[in-house]
């Protein structure tokens, strides 16, 4: 996600850092951007299952923190702390509503909010909201992919499932017996996402170009 690079102009070196992330016509400088931004273009507010594997990515400008705080069902509050950020790095945090009701002590949160916020407290990023929901089908699937500012996202898709296999073979014949051999076999698989609204939809375009696809399935990522 991160790399240092020297140029050599005129005699003189010049070492710079490059972030494989992009945002067009930035209004912001870069460092403001990364400040206040985790590395995803996900809905702030986005509903998970217990299961379905979420990360997000950050890149921490300055030395930082990364805090949760979880709000349970009677409306009480707990705050924890993610890890701690060295300042130039980038680095991902595991929030699978799983892996977070272990660091809670086996509390079952309604929802929870990831942000970052700096040594003397200030926030820095804005609040990533994850509200608990059920798998909204049984053929619900979650697809995850490195999308375009280098994070990590996850989508969710319930819609039905098609599947259909191509075969391409020849065959030989020895007297009366004919066998097939080279045999070549294209799956083709067809998922619905299901219901999207107009952020999401947008948000879906990422997963297109992306050059790191994944499903997660059988308790594995499987690369697509």
């Amino acid at each position: 996600l991160i790399k240092v690079f020297t140029a050599i102009i005129d005699s003189v070196e010049t070492t710079f850092k490059v972030i494989r992330t992009g945002v067009a016509n930035l209004a912001d400088t870069p460092a403001n951007w990364l400040k206040g931004n985790f590395l995803t273009w996900q809905p702030t507010s986005k509903p998970v299952t217990y299961y379905s594997p979420e990360w997000l990515t950050y890149y921490a400008v300055e030395a930082c923190t990364i805090k949760l705080k979880a709000t349970f069902p009677d409306n009480t509050e707990q705050t924890v702390t993610i890890g701690s950020c060295e300042a130039g790095k980038a680095f991902t945090c595991n929030v699978q509503y799983a892996v977070i009701c272990g660091l809670l002590g086996q509390l079952y949160p309604q929802h929870y909010e990831v942000y970052v916020e700096n040594g003397s407290g200030t926030r820095l990023s804005y609040i990533q909201r994850y509200l608990y929901s059920e798998v909204k089908s049984e053929q619900e699937q979650w697809f995850l992919f490195e999308n375009s500012l280098g994070g990590l996202d996850t989508i969710r898709a319930y819609g039905d499932s098609d599947f259909t296999g191509e075969h391409q073979h020849k065959i030989s014949k020895s007297g009366d017996v004919s066998s097939e051999y080279d045999i070549d076999t294209n799956r083709l698989y067809n998922k619905n996402t299901g219901y999207l609204n107009e952020y999401e939809r947008r948000w879906l375009l990422d997963f297109f170009p992306s050059k790191a696809k994944y499903i997660y399935t059988a308790a594995a990522l499987r690369a697509i």
